[in-house]
């Protein structure tokens, strides 16, 4: 067969994670060229200068997180909506790019008909990812509010497969009596962690209302958590090196964390404070502790707001061993060291915790882990500014055998000696397959892997996969299929019958012409180069001549449309389809008949010439 042409396409994938809450009378359905990118944003909301959430609001309105009502007004009172919070937190998860697909989706539009139109594709986003379940996405309503109890199940059910009562103990919550235990269950799960910890008389209010001031500190505290690598949005580290240039955008900023040194091009718009006071770059310097909110600007990360720390006048480091975790309200942590002292620390949502180079909440700890807290002393109190643990992890290698993607995320392996293994995938485990960042759905049963657990947690997952190669194939083709997924179906010489999908990127050849799938015949011999399940490259030669030929088998299928075809299963099981003739001859033993009184079952013999079926015999 002659092969003129040879193609190789390469195709590269970037992920974008950008996130935007933006209240009711804002709120619309992003573009999909662009989604989730908001307008570049100059902060200057003079209703939050003396609000108690303004650091938050501040931080993720300059990631493009949070959009104001108006240009200079951001309602940090206003209550959100439960539709609000699932975009956000699909959002988070970064899976916008998903919810927009499913937009205009016909199963989204009828299934989400009660559903605000803007809002669909992510509520479906939510449903499949677990966010939310069938009986309360049959109760969500437009414009209905959300309590801080709907907040708790669907940040709660980010962290589902978590330890919910860990080694710390938590205080009593008075208001919860009356709550079924699953949804008690979310409640303290948020509250341990200390995203939504109640009042200091303890009641948690689970029927409140949440305001935007209050979801910016909550989305705040769950981002650090959530994202790992080069998809965060907050780092914490301590500033390396500031190199000053003419502008802003000219300048950069090093800073080193538990897991790397980053460099950063700096926002000619970005917010800087030191010490808690607005400030320029000229006042950060090396060794101070920062943190930063960064953001994607033309396949770039920059920083677009800096919070920088000067050492505390009365600051003291302790290491040793942790021997008390309170949870909730007054949470602290105390330390054992070598020589038998203890020192207790009070943990703010300001402190910093670090556990194996990652950022977590304080029940993310466990009692006897090795710890360095760094604290300041005021008013005879010492805060903790940061901690920083090592966990004593395992490392296990082996092939995946089963994987569990929904309510309670694990992964199953066995390893070089038979021994099997089942761990916990949280929201803080992070995988990687081939070297690139992925998510536990794209890993499959059979691929190698390597998993760093604490405890039965992952918390770090490497995978890797035999990436398919190229192959080349020869046939005849048995079957095409046109339309949505076209795929087309060979017979070799051996008699093995393959389907390969043909996509976009397949180059289609006939006669040593650029040619099209629906150009080719039932019959005709092709070569094929693949890879995998997909076609690259499809060379085919059509009949020289039209000579009139049978073919015999099982009748499996008609389709009336255009073109008519039918399949049929030839006695070595194959299938095989050939489109029809509008003035096909049908008989049913001796007696004519039409080609929709057939039934599927029957044994047909085909009249074929040119790749045409122009006479059809059936019988039982």
């Amino acid at each position: 067969m002659k092969r003129t042409v040879r193609f190789i396409t390469t195709v590269l994938v970037l992920l974008t994670l950008l996130l935007s809450l933006i209240p009711q009378a804002g709120l619309a359905a992003p573009k999909a060229d662009n989604p989730g990118k908001g307008p570049k944003i100059k902060i200057k909301f003079k209703d939050i200068e003396k609000n108690w959430a303004k650091d938050y609001i501040e931080q993720l309105t300059a990631a493009g997180i949070f959009q104001g009502v108006k240009e200079d007004l951001f309602a940090p009172d206003d209550s959100v909506e439960s539709v609000q919070v699932l975009v956000m937190v699909v959002r988070a998860l970064g899976l916008e790019e998903k919810a927009i697909q499913y937009q205009q989706d016909k199963e989204t539009v009828q299934n989400m008909s009660h559903v605000p139109a803007w809002a669909r594709g992510y509520v479906r986003v939510a449903l499949e990812e677990g966010l939310i379940t069938e009986p309360e996405l049959s109760n969500l309503r437009p414009g209905q509010k959300a309590t801080r109890l709907d907040v708790a199940k669907y940040i709660g059910r980010l962290f589902e497969g978590d330890d919910w009562l860990g080694e710390g103990t938590l205080p009593d919550l008075s208001d919860l009596n009356d709550l079924p235990d699953d949804l008690k269950g979310y409640v303290i799960l948020v509250a341990q962690k200390g995203i939504m910890i109640g009042t200091p008389d303890g009641q948690w209010l689970p029927y409140d209302l949440v305001n935007r001031g209050q979801m910016a500190k909550i989305l705040s505290l769950v981002l650090s958590r959530l994202a790992t690598g080069a998809q965060q949005t907050e780092l914490y580290g301590e500033v390396v090196r500031v190199q000053l240039g003419k502008s802003k955008e000219d300048s950069r900023l090093t800073i080193k964390t538990k897991q790397d040194t980053y460099t950063y091009t700096i926002s000619d718009e970005c917010i800087i404070y030191v010490d808690g006071k607005q400030a320029d770059l000229k006042d950060l310097e090396a060794g101070q502790r920062v943190r930063l909110v960064v953001t994607q600007k033309n396949g770039l990360l920059e920083a677009v707001y800096i919070r920088a720390e000067n050492q505390a006048e009365k600051e003291l480091t302790v290491e040793g061993t942790i021997s008390a975790l309170t949870l909730g309200q007054g949470s602290a942590i105390t330390v054992n060291t070598k020589n038998g002292s203890e020192t207790t620390f009070l943990v703010t949502d300001k402190t910093v915790i670090i556990l194996d180079g990652r950022e977590v909440f304080l029940s993310d700890l466990k009692l006897g882990q090795e710890v360095t807290v760094v604290g300041a002393e005021e008013d005879e109190t010492i805060w903790a500014l940061e901690i920083a643990a090592e966990s004593d992890q395992k490392e296990i290698s082996g092939k995946i055998t089963a994987i569990v993607t929904r309510q309670k995320p694990s992964l199953s392996l066995e390893d070089n000696q038979g021994q099997s293994y089942t761990f916990r995938v949280t929201a803080r485990t992070k995988i990687r397959l081939n070297g690139k960042t992925t998510v536990l759905e794209e890993l499959q049963p059979k691929d190698q892997v390597r998993v760093w657990a604490l405890d039965d947690e992952a918390l770090q997952i490497e995978a890797k996969r035999e990436e398919p190669k190229e192959e080349e194939v020869e046939g005849k083709i048995t079957a095409l299929v046109l339309g949505k997924n076209p795929a087309i179906s060979i017979r070799t010489a051996t008699g093995h019958q393959y389907t390969y999908n043909v996509t976009n990127d397949t180059r289609l050849w006939l006669d040593d012409k650029v040619s099209t799938l629906d150009a080719l015949k039932v019959g005709w011999e092709v070569e094929l180069k693949v890879v995998g399940d997909k076609a690259v490259t499809v060379w085919g030669e059509s009949l020289d001549d039209d000579s009139e030929r049978t073919v015999e088998g099982k009748l499996v299928q008609i389709k009336m449309g255009n073109p008519i075809t039918v399949s049929i299963e030839d006695e070595d099981g194959f299938l095989c389809e050939y489109q029809v003739d509008k003035k096909v001859n049908c008989f049913f033993g001796e007696q004519k008949t039409t080609l929709d009184e057939l039934k599927v079952g029957l044994e047909v013999k085909l009249t074929v010439q040119g790749g045409i079926v122009y006479q059809i015999e059936a019988e039982d």
